[in-house]
């Protein structure tokens, strides 16, 4: 009997112990967070993407996002000129897709840079002719960066169409640790 006690006063104490002390402490431990878990408990950073035009012209630049109803306005590039478009990819495979054309009015002839941020931290990109061609004249060139070295940069020459560089006819890239994807034009 005192063996039975003995084990019951453990286990209440054992249990007692696991309880949470407060509501708060329990709302915290047991709730899930917008950062999937992970062991080392990283914190997640978004990434970006980058336009750059270095053509004599103008450039016009818009996004759209799976998270996003709609797109941005489009905005104008000018020659020499850079832009961050305003939204970010999460690691939650959330696909992001800069539309580029040579006009304002060009919304249906567009070249498409396009990324997304994977659960594990890894990035996919690609360039995309699905909707226009309007740069096959000039080169175009996308990386990754700061990139480790196995991130594969993909340049496109004057005159190379979409069977030489563009997805469909050429597979996405994909590489870790994810960081801000950043396309020149010319």
């Amino acid at each position: 009997m005192k063996l039975l006690t003995a084990v019951s006063l453990g286990l209440s104490a054992l249990f007692a112990a696991a309880a949470p002390s407060s509501q708060q402490d329990h709302a915290i431990n047991n709730y899930p967070t917008d950062k999937p878990p992970t062991i080392e408990n990283k914190q997640w950073v978004p990434i970006a993407s980058y336009i750059k035009n270095n053509c004599p012209f103008s450039i016009w630049v818009r996004q759209a996002n799976c998270e996003n109803p709609g797109e941005t306005a489009y905005m104008e590039v000018k020659s020499n000129e850079g832009y961050w478009p305003p939204w970010r990819a999460w690691n939650n495979r959330c696909s992001q897709a800069v539309k580029i054309g040579r006009s304002a009015a060009s919304i249906h002839n567009v070249y498409q840079v396009e990324y997304s941020m994977d659960y594990d931290d890894s990035v996919w990109y690609d360039l995309s002719s699905l909707d226009g061609d309007p740069f096959h004249d000039v080169a175009r060139f996308i990386e990754v960066d700061p990139s480790p070295k196995w991130c594969k940069r993909m340049y496109c020459g004057p005159g190379h169409g979409p069977q030489d560089c563009d997805w469909p006819h050429k597979p996405e890239t994909r590489c870790a640790p994810a960081a801000d994807v950043k396309f020149y034009l010319c």
